[in-house]
């Protein structure tokens, strides 16, 4: 039903619920005031899609200016190789991705280890030097960072050379190392279940991140 579809039903059921004059006309004002505020939410709403398209265009240049045009994106199949069979664990099938939009481009490969109850979840991604996806991790890459709780902790590292960070919960058994490999890859692993971090650090070391630094 459209608004003045919906206004016209309510004077119709008020009128015929009041048969003084005077009700009438406190019915009539009361329509046009409902019209009157019907007219300011159409406006607000438009207003507000005009906002959102705004801020839609905003991301899109934000995108393209975050991608680097001269660099094309390793396929998924080459990063493959760089996944490792970890001793004593069991490995899963080994998955790829690519994916190219708003002149953003990047591909990953994906995999888990189970070991018992325990899991480790390993993935490579190149970034192809956008911004967009290295920024979220360079801002705990400052050498010194440290964060401290109750649960566990977070603080930057390095592997094989490479700038890190780690993070650990004590209580979940969760831990996550994160290594930007030649400032272009992204190498993750995250345990669930695990006896310490160690474990999770371990998988990362298994990726030969020196070959995969030079890969172009």
């Amino acid at each position: 039903m459209t608004r003045r579809v919906i206004v016209s039903c309510i004077v119709l059921i008020m009128a015929a619920a009041c048969g003084k004059s005077e009700q009438q006309k406190q019915t009539d004002e009361a329509t046009k005031k409902l019209e009157a505020g019907a007219k300011q939410v159409a406006a607000g709403a438009e207003a507000a899609a005009d906002e959102v398209a705004k801020g839609l265009q905003m991301m899109a240049q934000g995108v393209q200016a975050g991608t680097n045009a001269n660099v094309q994106v390793v396929d998924k199949d080459r990063l493959k190789i760089f996944v490792p069979d970890l001793t004593g664990w069991a490995r899963g099938d080994v998955k790829g991705e690519q994916q190219s939009m708003m002149g953003l481009a990047i591909s990953s490969v994906d995999t888990h280890y189970m070991k018992g109850e325990a899991r480790l979840d390993l993935d490579i991604t190149d970034t192809s030097f956008s911004q967009m996806l290295i920024g979220p991790l360079t801002m705990y890459l400052n050498r010194g960072f440290e964060e401290k709780t109750d649960e566990g902790f977070k603080r930057s590292t390095t592997i094989s050379g490479q700038p890190a960070v780690e993070e650990w919960n004590t209580s979940t058994k969760r831990g996550e190392v994160s290594a930007l490999v030649g400032g272009r890859y992204i190498v993750s692993a995250t345990g669930h279940g695990v006896a310490n971090l160690d474990v999770v650090r371990k998988a990362v070391e298994a990726v030969d991140l020196g070959k995969l630094a030079a890969v172009k």
